[in-house]
């Protein structure tokens, strides 16, 4: 019985310890792409630059695709191709994460970006 609670704690410790390690990796990958897409992170300045990033998600029907809000489900507009929603989505943000056949995409101005 003894032995059988350690190796749960043990397990436990491991999980966290995991999370807290894949924590970091997801933070500096998305710090690093949002750099690349233009954010200034320079420590020192006074002035700080707000990023607001919207949450969209693509539906494919027949040979359309379709754009809508993720918290909200409001349609964002369509296109046939992703390029084409990114430009759509550019007049609603600078950047956008979309899901799109269980992928993550980036929009940034208008162009779209590979996952983080």
């Amino acid at each position: 019985m003894e032995y059988s609670f350690t190796y749960l704690l043990d397990l436990i410790g491991a999980f966290l310890l995991g999370m807290f390690v894949a924590d970091k990796i997801i933070f500096y990958r998305i710090r690093k792409a949002l750099e690349e897409a233009g954010v200034d992170f320079e420590e020192g300045e006074e002035s700080v630059q707000v990023v607001t990033v919207k949450k969209y998600f693509v539906e494919k029907i027949n040979e359309s695709l379709y754009l809508y809000e993720h918290d909200t489900k409001n349609f964002i507009g369509q296109g046939k191709s992703l390029a084409d929603l990114a430009v759509v989505a550019k007049s609603h943000g600078k950047i956008a994460g979309v899901s799109y056949n269980e992928e993550v995409l980036w929009f940034v101005d208008g162009e779209v970006k590979k996952t983080v």
